[in-house]
């Protein structure tokens, strides 16, 4: 398929989510726990992702070389890999599988997606909207299950050129090991402990607000969550702790449809009870 073409595919398969935004923003919140409003952010922004990729495919594949002769012409070219497998985790069940699936069918590649079990239905509406986009029978194949019954089968197929994970750290090593010393090109997104650092002449306010929204955005659940914050000084520490206190006192959570709630469920309760065994 010509790049152009493939672009075409990338910006209808855009078009088509951004049309079924509401209905896709719903089964995310239900699914997923986050809010409404955060589940309409995360759509918007994989629509962006479609549009920015099908952007790429008009851009140079190689380049031209000065050679040593006259007679001489000398190029790069860049080609497809072929079959990518695309692993990735429930707390962005639509966004995260848009930047590796919308990249790798830009450049021409053949994509195998297995998302977190927990979120298939968000997962199903970016496979809809690229086949609705026009993307060919084949290209695009969605696979539902458990990793620990799916990934190992996936990663030793011969056919597989490339994976990219997005994940845990022990998955994430786990697939490195298996996959070193082969041809297979790999790329690892894990884990996350993200500080903020709050220096001595900071806006305290503005601080605490921002610290609010990194840690308490989406329930927490996502790799760039605030998870420590680093307070210099004795009284911005005080005054600090103060306002976060006070501004999460106002965070209403409950069910993720109701437009006056702040913060969803967890998506599941196994991490309730991580969280809750953090607490103590």
């Amino acid at each position: 398929t010509a790049p152009q073409d493939r672009g075409d595919i990338l910006r209808a398969a855009a078009a088509w989510l951004r049309k079924s935004a509401s209905e896709v923003a719903d089964d995310i919140a239900l699914e997923e726990g986050k809010t409404r409003a955060e589940a309409r952010l995360e759509v918007r922004a994989a629509t962006a992702s479609l549009d920015y990729f099908a952007g790429q495919t008009g851009e140079p594949i190689g380049d031209v070389l000065p050679p040593s002769r006259t007679a001489e012409l000398i190029w790069s070219e860049r080609v497809p890999l072929g079959p990518v497998v695309c692993i990735t985790p429930w707390n962005f069940p639509i966004l995260i599988p848009t930047y590796k699936i919308a990249a790798a069918l830009a450049m021409g590649n053949t994509v195998v997606f297995k998302p977190a079990s927990l979120t298939p239905r968000g997962a199903t509406h970016l496979v809809e909207a690229l086949v609705h986009g026009g993307a060919p029978p084949g290209v695009v194949n969605l696979v539902l299950g458990s990793g620990a019954s799916l990934v190992g089968g996936l990663l030793a197929h011969p056919d597989v050129r490339g994976v990219s994970f997005t994940g845990s750290n022990t998955v994430g090593r786990d697939i490195a090991r298996r996959l070193a010393g082969t041809s297979v090109r790999v790329q690892l997104e894990m884990g996350g402990k993200n500080p903020l650092i709050v220096l001595d002449d900071a806006d305290v306010e503005r601080a605490a607000r921002d610290a609010v929204d990194g840690a308490m955005g989406m329930a927490g659940e996502r790799c760039t969550a605030t998870s420590r914050v680093i307070v210099v000084g004795p009284r911005q520490q005080r005054a600090f702790g103060e306002a976060v206190v006070g501004l999460v006192g106002w965070i209403k959570v409950g069910h993720p449809l109701d437009p006056a709630v702040d913060m969803g469920p967890l998506i599941s309760d196994d991490q309730r009870r991580s969280v809750v065994r953090a607490l103590r």
